[in-house]
């Protein structure tokens, strides 16, 4: 026996890690291995040219590389640590040896996780891109024969979104970067906890090693039902005893291993990294999910665009800001600003593909939890071939066949698999009512059936880039575009001879199929409905989605007048036709019911009051009966998400306004009221709470009437949020039975602008007050202190008799925002109102005044709700004045005394 004597170990000396295969005729297996009290080791052989050998070499490891491989290969190599970093040629050069490398430097795939930092929301739509809630209609990965097995760094399995997920630890050393615990968030934080974020595995377990290496992503294969490894690190060598390794891995250990394609490393975007880059190895690289195609971010820029690999979008150097692509990525995931987990409790944003492969590991648990009997290569195939195309997109052309298959769509790839076994398969072509939807007939999931987001309308044609629905804008040239996405929710394949019809109506609660889509309602030349067009719908298997586009151009405003204006405001309803996937539920005359029991039916009513593009400050809606019975209706509003520091109706003047047909039906029901109160606008009623409720509106069949919402933000209650979204039902009284409804999201923008504040400047016989100017088109209004509009302008001449209070209200043109401002004025005015009989009036009135030492003097009458007026001379020796105003409508108006072209009193008159 001969024994190696190791030199002086130094503790702060680098040390280097060899890969030794032992030739097939001889033996490098020690006969002992010792370990030296400052961790060095003392080896002994049987040959003593090999003794020899090392006993002039510092070793710190010596061991089989892969004791648990079945490989008769890698069973022959070892794992030599030293302190030289030379040793191939030594190694290589000894008959017992019959190859040897340097074991590959690889490293965690760490990017900064404040790089175009954006806060919230990231979790929802990285998750929603790949259609993880839809695949969660079908597992939420509770099988417990499959486990993900982490190969990393620091694990921290108290975090709150992490208790309970890891089954088995593989003791290591830990090193303390903040890595393993955003990973195995992402592959399975707890998930519908109310808490932090999703993972995409849902409730999917975890095998945890807290430290990386092939040689661990072995350890962690022998724990039962470890079937998914992730390795979110790579280095940039390649090796071909770690090629077969991952290959024994995939063959015979009968695991799936998903890697990190690389973020930009190893010198060039297009370079392989390892082990990613190895042929038995799922390779995952990244695209963006924040933001909408050709969307600019006033502070970033162009930037995580959904589906778009770049990045940051620079013509000029496109391969600054992207992570790996080459012919060994596989597929791509959400890679650039996701949400994940930090250490302590935390949560914060980064990217990286370290993220974008655990998404993908997380996809394959879902799949093997539907059925564990595939094996790794089917697994791989299925999540490739069912991958999203995104090289339509004009950005990821130049990376077409470096890009894999497309984007990972977990439910696509869940659904595949749950239709192998189907013997009966059926065609199930949905359009969704919400995103809930789980294309069940009846869907019994949504509150709501009118905001399908499977709808929406762009003003240009960019709605495959950019799913947020927008206004519909009239224009005699320019068409608007409307795109439906049909999925089919069932194991048959469609036949690609069914058709998707798309048809319009006015914006109203109660839109009765056909009667309201038809083109039945209103005139041949002006319909208040009608087809939009008819489009076949592609071929479509499991899981499959298209997303159809209707050019169209929406009738002309100007020939629809009326209280109801259709400048945007139009419903829309999207009809599949299919012989294998008829249309069950026939009756239409509640619209509600007939989205609610067709899945092939969906309704979009939603219309935008966007306060920051446009001025307009309302949104109208049609309350009808299209029954053939005399119905009695409620009509509800109510804020989503209202708990949020205020509700709408604290930060802005919110008012229901209904038209004169409309309000006399609610007069003639008793007037019922709940969270509005009256204002001087007999037809219009301040919101005042959370769910206001006017009721008990009975109406004949076919008859109707409008409402519009309106809302003036306030400047001095103005809070952060930008963006609500307040729903109006209509309801049968009988039953409490939804007929149907709309949504109207409200956009606005803090600024604080429009400050009211105004200067009073005193005269021998009067006051005249200046409100100060906003430097923006705007309404000055000025009421007096019982609340009455007496003067619109910036300026407002008075002759008080007695010290009064002036309100002045300013309301931007722009966006509707409003401030008031009270100001007091000094009294010295020696003319007043007197009496008015009788009062509520019908024709003749009598208005007595004293005006006695004015040179001039008239009345003005005003309808607060037009702002129309009439003036009438005085005769400012007399004391009184009959009038006649028979000819006027019904309502509130001021009467206004202006004695030497100044206002010195006010009162309001009622007339019937």
């Amino acid at each position: 026996m001969f024994l190696a004597t190791l030199g002086t170990f130094v503790f702060a000396q680098n040390q280097y890690s060899y890969y030794v295969v032992e030739n097939v005729d001889h033996s490098l297996e020690p006969q002992s291995k010792t370990t030296n009290s400052n961790g060095t080791l003392n080896l002994s052989f049987a040959n003593s040219s090999l003794n020899s050998f090392f006993q002039g070499k510092i070793i710190f490891e010596y061991e089989k590389a892969f004791p648990l491989s079945s490989s008769a290969y890698l069973q022959r190599v070892y794992l030599v640590k030293t302190n030289t970093d030379n040793d191939v040629t030594s190694f290589s050069n000894r008959l017992e040896i019959e190859y040897a490398e340097k074991v590959p430097i690889e490293e965690l795939m760490l990017e900064p996780n404040d790089f175009y930092y954006v806060e919230g929301g990231q979790a929802k739509t990285q998750l929603t891109l790949v259609r993880a809630n839809k695949a969660w209609d079908i597992t939420i990965g509770n099988n417990p024969l499959i486990i993900v097995g982490i190969a990393d760094t620091k694990y921290e399995d108290n975090h709150e979104d992490l208790v309970g997920k890891a089954v088995s630890f593989v003791p290591g050393t830990v090193l303390n970067i903040e890595h393993e615990t955003s990973v195995a968030g992402t592959v399975s934080a707890n998930t519908n906890n109310n808490d932090g974020i999703a993972g995409i595995g849902y409730n999917t377990k975890l095998a945890i090693s807290q430290t990386y290496s092939v040689q661990k992503l072995y350890e962690l294969a022998e724990i039962p039902n470890v079937r998914i490894l992730n390795a979110s690190w790579g280095g940039c060598t390649y090796s071909p005893i770690n090629a077969e390794a991952y290959k024994d891995l995939r063959l015979n250990k009968n695991v799936l291993v998903v890697a990190s394609a690389g973020n930009g490393s190893c010198g060039d975007s297009n370079n392989y990294v390892y082990p990613a880059s190895y042929d038995y190895v799922l390779s995952v690289s990244s695209v963006g999910h924040t933001n909408p195609v050709d969307y600019y971010d006033p502070v970033y820029g162009a930037f995580s665009w959904r589906d778009v690999h770049q990045n940051v979008i620079d013509p000029l150097n496109p391969e600054e800001s992207t992570h790996q692509h080459n012919d060994k990525v596989d597929i791509v995931a959400p890679g650039y600003h996701i949400r994940i987990l930090k250490d302590n409790n935390q949560y914060g944003t980064a990217w990286g593909t370290s993220y974008s492969s655990p998404m993908v590991a997380g996809a394959a648990a879902l799949v093997l939890s539907v059925k564990p009997s595939l094996t790794p290569n089917q697994v791989e195939n299925i999540l490739k071939s069912t991958a999203d195309d995104i090289f339509w997109i004009p950005y990821n052309q130049p990376y077409i066949g470096k890009l894999g298959s497309g984007r990972l769509n977990v439910f696509r790839a869940v659904k595949t698999v749950e239709c192998l076994d189907e013997d009966n398969p059926k065609l199930n072509l949905v359009v969704r009512d919400t995103e809930t939807d789980l294309g069940n007939e009846p869907n019994n999931i949504s509150t709501y059936y009118w905001n399908s987001q499977d709808i929406w309308v762009r003003n240009q044609d960019d709605g495959r880039y950019n799913e947020v629905h927008q206004s519909v804008e009239y224009s005699a040239t320019q068409p608007n575009f409307v795109y439906v996405r049909v999925t089919n929710y069932d194991c048959q394949n469609s036949s690609g001879e069914d058709e998707l019809k798309l048809y319009w109506s006015y914006a109203g609660t109660a839109q009765s199929w056909p009667t309201a889509w038809d083109g039945s309602l209103g005139t041949p030349s002006n319909p208040s409905g009608g087809l939009i067009g008819t489009l076949n719908i592609p071929q479509l298997g499991p899981g499959q989605e298209t997303i159809l586009k209707f050019e169209w151009f929406p009738p002309n405003p100007a020939n629809y007048p009326g209280a109801i204006s259709l400048s945007g405001n139009f419903g829309l309803l999207a009809r599949i036709i299919s012989d294998d996937d008829p249309i069950n539920y026939i009756n239409g005359l509640n619209i509600t019911n007939y989205v609610k029991n067709n899945n092939n039916v969906a309704w979009k009513n939603f219309n935008i009051v966007d306060l920051i593009d446009s001025p307009i400050t309302s949104a109208s809606f049609m309350i009808a009966n299209l029954t053939e019975e005399t119905k009695t209706y409620s009509l509800e509003l109510n804020e989503e998400n209202a708990a949020y520091q205020k509700s709408i109706y604290e930060e802005a003047e919110v008012r229901i306004v209904m038209d004169e047909f409309l309000h006399s039906k609610w007069l003639a029901g008793g007037s019922s009221i709940f969270d509005a109160d009256p204002t001087r606008d007999t037809y219009s009623k301040h919101i005042s709470g959370n769910n206001p409720k006017l009721s008990n509106i009975t109406l004949a069949p076919g008859e109707s009437g409008t409402v519009e919402i309106t809302f003036n933000f306030l400047t001095k209650e103005l809070i952060d949020k930008q963006l609500y979204e307040y729903n109006i039902i209509q309801k049968d009284v009988s039953n409490s039975e939804i007929i149907g409804g709309a949504t109207i999201q409200i956009i606005k923008e803090n600024r604080n602008d429009v400050l009211a504040d105004a200067e009073v400047i005193e005269n021998s016989n009067s006051s005249t007050i200046i409100a100060e100017n906003i430097n923006e088109s705007a309404t000055y209004n000025w009421y007096d202190s019982e609340g009455n509009l007496i003067h619109s302008g910036t300026e407002l001449t008075v002759s008080p008799e007695i010290a009064k209070t002036y309100k002045l209200e300013i309301i931007s043109d722009l966006d509707g925002l409003k401030d008031y401002k009270e100001i007091e004025v000094i009294g010295n005015n020696p003319y007043s109102l007197g009496t008015i009989i009788p009062n509520p009036v019908s024709s003749q009135v009598t208005i007595s005044y004293d005006a006695s030492s004015a040179s001039s003097a008239y009345l003005m009458i005003t309808n607060t709700i037009t702002s129309g007026s009439e003036n009438y001379i005085l005769n400012t020796t007399n004391n009184q004045i009959n009038l006649n105003l028979s000819n006027y409508s019904s309502g509130i108006f001021t009467v206004t005394l202006i004695c030497n072209d100044a206002i010195v009193d006010s009162k309001n008159i009622i007339k019937n």
